[in-house]
């Protein structure tokens, strides 16, 4: 089957500018410029600008118990709309993994269901029923995209008998907006480290925070870029080390882009990750890089410290002591970034969509045999 006879619908809960639907979005513009008669539905209100064929279910909570019924309306719409093309429906984050198939269900549609996994941890896994849940919420789907093998590897530990639904498709991005070349000797009196993401513990920005705090004799600032529920104790953190004027919370920004080509270092204490699409991106704009040594990052980053430096995210004397070496080197940066800029175009959106692109196309021919 031809692959532009094919409409891929992509399932996200909302957009918020973070991983899962940054990739989403990503995903269906270039399955548009392709000629792909791509959709995608959001679970709440609220869509990337300039982009056709996103639709929201109007909702306020990933959870409502609207969501199935209205999702399942949107399916018959969009099959309504072109009935000679077969549509493909591809959840993305735990809401829509659980309610995509009840809405298949109800729609009255017996189509390919896949779905991507975008972490190597989730709560579930801590509690005694989190297995028997995490069976039943696969089971209705074919295939389950990895965004990295470190994910791969981590279902396959959690549920062995998966293993043959498990495909890896490593993460993009759109390198042309990334690969702006920063001046390296820019804020050469006062280098900016920046982090991108979300404000959860699982990022740990609280070692961040307390490795900056190892380096008062230096002059540098760090700004972390996200909002989230860690806000006020991370405030609060910086007013008792004394790190008001170098440590700045600038909120969510929507062109993250243009302030990685305005910093100097990229750092990520996450104590997990899937894969890291923001040290990609930091990457693709040339910055070294201080990460996390965890899966999905230490496969993106290497082990051979040629684009900065792996480190424990627990361990904030040494995350201090790797970002010593770069804000006192500049000629360290440089090379780096200049590393990293050809190593990110490993992990281009175009790749990435094609990979996808090929496994649909490999789904609709297997299920035609």
């Amino acid at each position: 089957m031809n692959t532009l006879s094919i409409q891929p619908v992509q399932i996200i809960p909302s957009f918020a500018g973070y991983g899962a639907d940054r990739l989403v979005a990503d995903l269906h513009k270039s399955f548009l410029q392709r000629g792909v008669r791509s959709h995608v539905i959001s679970f709440m209100e609220g869509q990337p600008l300039g982009i056709s064929s996103i639709d929201n279910l109007g909702l306020r909570k990933p959870y409502h118990p609207a969501a199935v019924l209205r999702l399942a309306k949107k399916f018959k719409e969009i099959v309504k709309q072109e009935p000679a093309r077969p549509i493909l429906l591809h959840a993305h984050l735990t809401p829509c993994q659980l309610y995509v198939p009840l809405a298949a269900k109800i729609a009255g549609l017996n189509t390919p269901l896949l779905t991507t996994e975008h972490s190597t941890n989730n709560r579930r896994r801590t509690v005694a029923f989190g297995k028997f849940f995490d069976r039943k919420l696969y089971k209705p789907y074919g295939h389950v995209v990895c965004i990295s093998e470190g994910v791969k590897d981590s279902i396959s530990h959690w549920l062995p008998e998966m293993e043959s639904k498990l495909i890896t498709i490593p993460n993009g991005v759109n390198i042309d907006d990334f690969d702006n070349t920063p001046h390296l000797d820019q804020n050469s009196e006062c280098p900016i480290i920046i982090s991108v993401g979300r404000l959860q513990k699982i990022k740990n920005y609280q070692t961040a925070i307390n490795a900056c705090a190892l380096l008062k004799d230096l002059n540098f600032e760090y700004h972390i870029l996200g909002d989230g529920d860690e806000k006020p104790a991370l405030r609060k953190l910086i007013g008792e080390k004394g790190l008001t004027n170098k440590v700045k919370l600038l909120g969510f920004q929507p062109n993250v882009a243009r302030h990685l080509s305005q910093s100097n270092i990229f750092l990520m204490t996450s104590y997990w990750e899937g894969f890291g699409l923001a040290v990609v991106e930091a990457m693709a704009c040339g910055l070294p890089v201080v990460v996390s040594d965890v899966p999905g990052v230490r496969e993106t980053v290497g082990q051979r410290q040629k684009s900065g430096f792996l480190v424990d995210p627990r361990d904030s004397v040494g995350i201090a002591e790797k970002l010593r070496k770069l804000i006192l080197s500049s000629k360290l940066c440089t090379e780096m970034g200049e590393y990293n800029r050809l190593c990110a175009k490993r992990y281009s959106i175009e790749r990435t969509a094609q990979g996808y692109l090929d496994l649909y196309q490999k789904v609709f021919s297997y299920n035609a045999c």
